[in-house]
């Protein structure tokens, strides 16, 4: 997990989507991604583990937006969805999901993530 084009992503890996102020809402009890956060047809998530290894967390994926929304690349392949590393400048994490993602399928990612906001809430 060098964080390079054609590395394999492994089940266990999580995944961040990057989540905006119009792609969640409160549901009495607690915060919930919607499934707009998944309606797009180049779906790009940031690989956690390689944020790591470059010395970056959440904030790296959620600058822009108001936390992430994570789910394991085995959640996605559940969907007959593949994560793929697709590094770019300045963003050694970025990967790329294949497949088709029908509005059920958003409707289950948006309920199987689990929403990290940032910044986190005081305790």
């Amino acid at each position: 997990m060098s964080g390079e084009a054609g590395d394999h992503i492994a089940d266990d890996e999580l995944l961040w989507r990057r989540i905006h102020p119009s792609h969640y809402k409160d549901t009495g009890g607690g915060l919930r991604v919607v499934s707009g956060a998944f309606r797009t047809e180049d779906l790009c998530l940031d690989r956690a583990a390689v944020l790591a290894q470059h010395g970056h967390g959440i904030e790296f994926t959620a600058a822009g937006g108001v936390g992430v929304g994570e789910l394991s690349a085995e959640r996605l392949r559940a969907h007959d969805l593949e994560p793929e590393a697709e590094p770019e400048h300045g963003n050694p994490a970025h990967s790329v999901v294949r497949g088709k993602i029908s509005r059920s399928v958003a409707t289950r990612l948006s309920e199987e993530c689990v929403f990290r906001p940032w910044p986190p809430p005081a305790q």
